[in-house]
Parts: C-alpha cells; structure tokens; sequence
C-alpha cells in the first residue's frame, strides 16, 4: 500500500505475522531511495519494552518507537515529533546531474522537501500519490515528453494546485513551452541557480509561510 500512495505517517507493528515490521520499513526506504519519493515517517510500536526492541526499530530506519499498551499521550507524543509538513517540490530531469544539481539548489530554501524523478511517469506517479506543491520540468524527458507529462500532472488528483516550471536548453523555447504546458513559469538551463531558486521561493514559498 505504502508504495501505491503517499502516507504522511505510518504506524507499523514490529510483529506483524507475513512481514515483519523491520521487513517492511527496509522495504518501504529502498522504494523511496529507487523512485525518489519523500521519506514516510515511521512509528514502530510492540509489546516488548527492551532496548533491544528499540534499537533494532533504529536499524531498520524507523523514527520513533512506542510500546503497549498504547496510551493516547505517548502516541500523539510521537506523531507531533515524526510528521513532516514541508511542503514538496518535484524536480524531474533525466539528466542526473542537472537534476542533483537543480535539487540541491531548492534545498538551500527553508523548510521545503525536495524529491527527484528521472522519467515523465515516475513525476506523475509522484504527483498522484502525494500533495505535490511546485514541479520543475525539464521538457525533453525520455519516456513522457514534459510537455505531455505536465498535461497529465494537471489532470492528476491535486494537478490544478500543482505550479509548474518548464525548463529546457533553449531560451527561445520559454515562454512557448510555458503556454503549452499551462507552465506558471519557465526557465533554461543555462539560467543562473539564483533564477530558479528565486522562482521558487517568491511565487509559491513566500518568505513569510516559512
């Protein structure tokens, strides 16, 4: 389930009877680190107080661990310290170094999570399973072109919410591909990180809402 749709937390069992809690945790990280997605907060909770329960919670990548029985407090307790309610940009290029790049950029901005997409399905998947604020678009993806790939993130669950800056090598391409793609903006690659950074922060992540 984890995999078909963006949870904004998860509470799993250690002990669960087909998969194990730590099973499913490393599982649901190595879907994460493949396909880019944003980090699930995880709750690990069991019946069994030791350390070492707690410890082995740790190495599997959960985040906070809780036993039983569960009283409210100590669950609640956990939830306000695990959720993540940074909003989300998507940067799709299937160029990994432009896209590590432009990432790295827009996670100099406060408190914003920044997910990578390598394919024109892997940035739509991302943007209808979860709430997606802002996606940067190289328009010359393989697979989807991001012309087609941003009709389609705009026609996805939350797409009219979604901005979308269409970036392509071509300057003379801009404000073309802006109007094609319904694109709130549009940048070239060549443009400077502090274009793209700045495209990001005014518009959608005003200084104030940080």
């Amino acid at each position: 389930m984890a995999g078909e749709w963006r949870y904004d937390l998860i509470v799993m069992d250690m002990a669960m009877p087909d998969l194990s809690g730590a099973e499913a945790t490393r599982l649901i990280r190595s879907t994460e680190h493949t396909e880019g997605r944003r980090r699930v907060p995880v709750i690990a909770f069991t019946g069994n107080a030791v350390e070492e329960f707690r410890q082995r919670a740790r190495r599997s990548d959960m985040d906070d661990f809780i036993t039983k029985p569960i009283e409210k407090r100590q669950l609640l307790s956990a939830v306000d310290r695990s959720l993540d309610d940074r909003p989300v940009i998507l940067v799709a290029d299937d160029r990994p170094l432009d896209r590590e790049r432009t990432m790295c950029w827009l996670r100099a901005l406060d408190r914003v999570c920044v997910v990578g997409a390598a394919t024109g399905a892997a940035a739509l998947a991302t943007c209808t399973s979860q709430r997606v604020s802002l996606a940067v678009m190289n328009l010359s993806l393989p697979d989807v072109s991001g012309i087609e790939g941003a009709h389609q993130i705009r026609h996805s669950k939350y797409g009219e919410n979604i901005g979308i800056i269409a970036v392509s090598d071509r300057v003379d391409r801009e404000a073309a591909s802006a109007r094609s793609l319904q694109a709130t903006s549009a940048t070239s690659k060549s443009r400077s990180r502090r274009r793209i950074s700045a495209k990001s922060s005014s518009r959608w992540f005003p200084r104030s809402d940080l």
